[in-house]
């Protein structure tokens, strides 16, 4: 049957097993590399395969629609790294991420943190109003709420594989949590709810202004990027003290990332 004039072409599975594929390789390649990138690229893989789990078992309203968004939202941070590798502009929100790959000064917490900053407070507005674009915005918000849960879920076990892997975390909710919760919690579900006003800020203004709007959205997102990487004093002495006990091995670390 042909797709009804002006709705979007129909999508399978396969488009999500394509995305976990390119974000294996990812891995693949920051492991020979021993490349800090492979750091969220193993977390955001956990996620996507969760996300597919749960739409192959129908856990959402509209399962297709989940399908499609979860295809769009991961091209966003694909490209912008595949176009990063050959010197192509980034968002400035996924520059300084990419860049943050390269310290070593940095905790693992740090540089996941950093990812999920620009990938969901930016990226997943701007996704999400793509994929259900005026009228139809609201109806998404219920599957939208839902994936709250399934990341909740994760983050739990991730806190207790870097707990692992860095045994004074437990410094950063106890002290640091205070400065910067964004870091102490890894700040996704703050994160999703700010993706939603994106989302419903770009479903109101003219497409014609729509990247104005996301340059905005972009340079505010920047600066907690910057925060994350360059915290203030007590956080940085905080982090200090957790660095020297943590696993410093790429390798090792994403390989507990990356571990189910």
């Amino acid at each position: 049957m042909e797709p009804t004039s002006g709705a979007p072409a129909p999508i399978s599975l396969a488009a999500i097993d394509g995305i976990i594929a390119e974000l294996t390789a990812i891995i693949g390649e920051s492991r020979s590399a021993r490349s800090r990138l492979g750091y969220f690229a193993s977390l955001y893989r956990r996620v996507t395969i969760r996300v597919r789990q749960g739409i192959a078992n129908g856990e959402f309203d509209d399962n297709e629609r989940m399908l499609r968004l979860d295809v769009v939202f991961a091209r966003r941070y694909l490209d912008a790294l595949a176009g990063w590798r050959v010197g192509r502009p980034a968002s400035s929100s996924w520059r300084i991420a990419f860049e943050a790959a390269s310290q070593n000064n940095l905790i693992i917490l740090q540089h996941l943190a950093a990812g999920i900053n620009a990938h969901i407070n930016l990226d997943l507005g701007i996704a999400a109003q793509q994929v259900a674009p005026g009228a139809s915005l609201q109806s998404l918000h219920g599957d939208f709420i839902r994936i709250n849960t399934i990341l909740a879920e994760l983050t739990d076990v991730v806190k207790a594989q870097i707990a692992g892997l860095s045994p004074w975390i437990w410094l950063v909710d106890t002290f640091a949590g205070q400065v910067d919760d964004k870091i102490a919690g890894l700040g996704i579900r703050a994160a999703r709810d700010l993706a939603w006003v994106v989302a419903n800020d770009l479903n109101g203004v003219p497409a014609a202004i729509h990247d104005e709007r996301i340059a905005h959205y972009d340079t505010a997102v920047s600066l907690g990027a910057e925060l994350i990487r360059k915290p203030g004093p007590i956080a940085r002495s905080i982090f200090w003290a957790i660095r020297r006990r943590e696993v410093s091995d790429p390798v090792r670390i994403i390989d507990t990332l990356s571990a189910p």
